[in-house]
């Protein structure tokens, strides 16, 4: 039996990551993860017996509510500066 998951033979993507992995996941260093938990802006984590864990599917969900809110903002600007123009 594997005792990591580097030695599997079939990857399979964690449901539950580490902050370390978690922030890496999110492409971001762990302090500016760990603002981002405090600010709301990532989900919570939970526990399991000692580890505290991030749900992988949660932090895709909030990674993509804040995409799909910044590009929001920037179509109405762009269509607000468009208005202003005419």
């Amino acid at each position: 039996m594997p005792t990591s998951r580097e030695s599997l033979t079939c990857p399979i993507p964690p449901r539950a990551l580490s902050r370390v992995e978690a922030a890496r996941y999110c492409g971001v260093g762990t302090t500016l993860f760990d603002r981002a938990v405090a600010d709301g802006i990532l989900p919570k984590p939970f526990r399991l017996y000692g580890r505290v864990l991030w749900c992988r599917l949660a932090i895709d969900e909030a990674l993509n509510m804040l995409r799909d809110a910044q590009q929001g903002a920037a179509e109405q600007a762009a269509a607000d500066s468009w208005a202003d123009w005419q």
